[in-house]
């Protein structure tokens, strides 16, 4: 009896001994390996944005409304076929509305992506939440009423976001110019019977340039012809 009564009180104990170093045991043993105790798992909720795009005259408003997802930050971009994009807003609030300047593009379709990241800069989700059409960028035309005086050079193309103009004098001389508004300034006035050749290139949004016109002043004015003897 002796015995048995020393056998138990081993067993009790190894039992109530401290576990050795190195070893893990009981339930943190069937933990999953890199959660630390107390760490909550994240919810794994689908990224719920709703967002509708209306027109404003030249520009557009997006409308958005969010799910509750906490500790969130949504940026919404607009996105062209060709590739290109400019942000709209970020923000962290469910619900909201921006007003923008469509991109100006050659394809009609432009989309409107939202990016869901954590507030902490970690990226969560990306989707598509609203598509609209846009007029293609058109070209520039050709300049009308291209008129001289003095030194101011006037023309009219509207639609243009800029212009090259082409100066060539009658004695060789050739300059270039480049200018946002449909007027410029010449570097001197004609001299008698000089001969000025002006050339003007319409540029579009998108850098295209359009048709050239082509205006020639001064030179020897013609002779009046005389009247045939009765």
């Amino acid at each position: 009896m002796h015995r048995m009564g020393a056998e138990a009180v081993a067993g009790a104990r190894s039992r109530l001994a401290p576990p050795e170093a190195g070893r893990i045991h009981g339930d943190a043993a069937r933990r999953r390996p890199g959660r630390a105790l107390g760490e909550r798992r994240e919810p794994a909720g689908a990224l719920r944005v709703r967002a509708t795009v209306a027109r404003r005259g030249a520009q557009r408003v997006l409308r958005w409304a969010a799910g509750p997802i906490p500790r969130q930050r949504l940026t919404f971009v607009e996105r062209t076929a060709a590739g290109q994009t400019q942000t709209l807003a970020t923000t962290t609030r469910r619900a909201g509305q921006v007003a923008f300047t469509p991109l100006v593009s050659r394809s009609r379709t432009h989309r409107i992506e939202v990016l869901a990241a954590r507030t902490s800069g970690t990226p969560r989700a990306q989707r598509v939440v609203a598509r609209f059409v846009v007029a293609p960028a058109a070209r520039a035309g050709r300049a009308q009423r291209v008129a001289l005086g003095g030194r101011a050079l006037k023309w009219r193309l509207p639609g243009a976001r800029g212009f090259s103009v082409s100066l060539r004098y009658g004695d060789g001389t050739s300059l270039a110019l480049t200018t946002t508004r449909a007027a410029a300034r010449l570097p001197r006035a004609l001299r008698n019977n000089e001969r000025l050749t002006i050339t003007i290139v319409g540029i579009d949004a998108l850098g295209r340039p359009g048709p050239a016109a082509t205006a020639k002043f001064g030179g020897p004015k013609p002779k009046a012809k005389r009247a045939a003897p009765r």
